[in-house]
């Protein structure tokens, strides 16, 4: 109530609705939407604040965005278009950070998650190994979906970091982790 409330009144102070404070209000107003379980209300008001963000060109916030979009695309299971989030908030940070970044690692990770999501969800619905991996083509015949991502995450951490960093080691854990749950064993 008090953040709808405050939405209506930061609309009237800013003559409308594209300022940053009201794009930041929408921010709040859906992780609070996703708090109560309400993940469409809470896309709604991302889509909303996206708008703002857009039209004031602040492209770091709409980064932000954007990822917030993913992961409760990926809640949903929307798998295509959490990777669409993903995929232009990664290029919006690269452009304002560099490649090598954790900005641009944190989003890389967004990715990896969504494709080991995809990978079990794939194997949950009898997929074999076998056609997982000619499902995934990816730049090594060997290599396919998270763990590619994983990879790619993981060298810009130890470029950020170094390679003894926190970061570094649940990087690891995590591809570890997600190698597991597909059951590919000896890479875990």
């Amino acid at each position: 109530v008090m953040l709808s409330k405050c939405l209506v009144m930061q609309v009237k102070v800013h003559g409308g609705q594209n300022h940053s404070s009201i794009a930041d209000t929408y921010d709040m107003l859906a992780f609070l939407e996703a708090k109560q379980g309400n993940l469409d209300g809470s896309l709604e008001r991302l889509e909303d604040a996206l708008k703002v963000r857009k039209m004031n060109g602040d492209e770091l916030k709409r980064g932000d965005t954007l990822i917030n979009m993913g992961n409760l695309y990926r809640e949903r299971g929307e798998f295509d278009l959490a990777v669409e989030a993903y995929e232009e908030c990664e290029t919006i940070r690269t452009e304002e950070f560099g490649y090598n970044s954790q900005p641009v690692a944190d989003v890389i990770l967004a990715h990896a998650y969504v494709h080991s999501d995809i990978e079990r969800g794939m194997l949950a619905v009898g997929a074999s190994l076998s056609q997982l991996r000619r499902s995934n083509p990816a730049e090594h015949e060997e290599e396919a979906g998270a763990i590619t991502f994983f990879k790619k995450a993981l060298g810009i951490l130890i470029s950020v970091n170094g390679p003894n960093d926190i970061s570094v080691a649940s990087t690891l854990e995590k591809m570890g982790m997600a190698q597991f749950r597909v059951g590919k064993l000896a890479s875990a």
